[in-house]
């Protein structure tokens, strides 16, 4: 950073956010760092301490447990209250390890759900010793990113987006997704958490919405649907950049952009046309879209929507990405051959 002049660096992913924490109060630092405080970070990136925050002001959450051992499940009749599918979270979803003798690394986590009583316990007893859990009950519903940024607390932008396509199927990144307006109920949620953890810089929070809205998580980073919020008019990076470097922003009408716009994230999207016709490993009780959807989610993508990526006065990121999306079928394609001839 020294050597080449840097003002300022954004870190993207819980990946450099987590290892550039660990030197953002070093003395031979000059560049400032785009990082939350560390205290509202480490809530983010706890999920119990999220949910803990979210109840005291009010915000609907799951039913919620932090689990470190199976017997846990038993204690005060928990396991009986909860009916099924259940969702089982790591408490963070990134795993950091480091000892004397291995390099730090980075294991990312993933969240899991149970059918039934057994898979429950076995997926608990997997985790037992290495992470702690949070068993939730299972909430239906659509899932609604909002999506901002903040000067100490107060928001500076704001963006909303519903998921119209996601991966996996049971819910997770979104393949595609449509802009549509601030929901005000949604966003005194939003705005609320991020008053309350004075926070500096991009947050999207995940809701569930069905009869009614049921946070999931705060991503305390960047989020992959960024894009569709610059194509719908507003300037997330800009707006961040903006909290680091000056001590005031200029005032902006929160909430005023283009809706109805759409975008597909390509790779995710390929990714999503292979989960849907394979249709396989399905869990009782969650929702799956149904075959039928294949072509109205691709030729909705396609014709209505706007690649991730794709700016005209700026194809090194399309470039870049459409390579990075060809090598990574070809290699499944490449084991998938090597595979089948091993079985021959």
């Amino acid at each position: 950073m020294r050597d080449l002049g840097i003002d300022l660096v954004l870190p993207i992913t819980d990946e450099t956010i987590i290892p550039l924490c660990k030197i953002r109060h070093s003395p031979t630092l000059e560049a400032r760092l785009g990082i939350a405080p560390q205290e509202a970070l480490d809530i983010t990136l706890d999920k119990s301490r999220t949910v803990a925050l979210a109840q005291t002001l009010g915000i609907p959450v799951p039913k919620t447990r932090l689990i470190d051992a199976v017997d846990q499940l038993y204690e005060d009749g928990f396991i009986e209250q909860l009916s099924y599918p259940v969702v089982v979270k790591p408490q963070s979803s990134r795993l950091f390890t480091a000892t004397d003798s291995t390099p730090a690394a980075i294991e990312s986590l993933e969240v899991s759900y149970a059918a039934t009583r057994d898979e429950l316990e076995a997926l608990v007893t997997e985790a037992e010793g290495r992470y702690r859990c949070l068993v939730q009950q299972y909430c239906a519903g659509e899932g609604v990113g909002v999506e901002l940024v903040a000067r100490q607390g107060e928001v500076v932008v704001a963006f909303q987006h519903r998921r119209l396509a996601e991966v996996p199927l049971t819910g997770g990144a979104s393949a595609w997704r449509v802009g549509e307006p601030l929901d005000p109920v949604l966003y005194r949620y939003a705005s609320s958490l991020a008053a309350a953890l004075s926070w500096n810089g991009p947050m999207m929070v995940e809701f569930k919405v069905g009869q009614s809205p049921v946070l999931m998580e705060i991503n305390g980073r960047v989020w992959g649907s960024l894009p569709l919020s610059y194509i719908s008019g507003v300037d997330m990076p800009g707006a961040w950049a903006e909290v680091c470097l000056h001590e005031e922003s200029p005032p902006r009408d929160i909430g005023s952009y283009r809706t109805g716009q759409s975008a597909y994230n390509p790779d995710l999207l390929l990714s999503w046309m292979g989960q849907n016709l394979a249709q396989s490993r399905k869990i009782d009780g969650l929702p799956y879209p149904g075959r039928g959807r294949f072509l109205p989610v691709l030729f909705g993508a396609l014709l209505r929507g706007r690649h991730d990526y794709f700016v005209l006065d700026d194809l090194g990121p399309f470039l870049h990405h459409s390579s990075t999306v060809v090598v990574k079928y070809i290699g499944k394609l490449a084991r998938q051959v090597a595979s089948a001839g091993s079985r021959a």
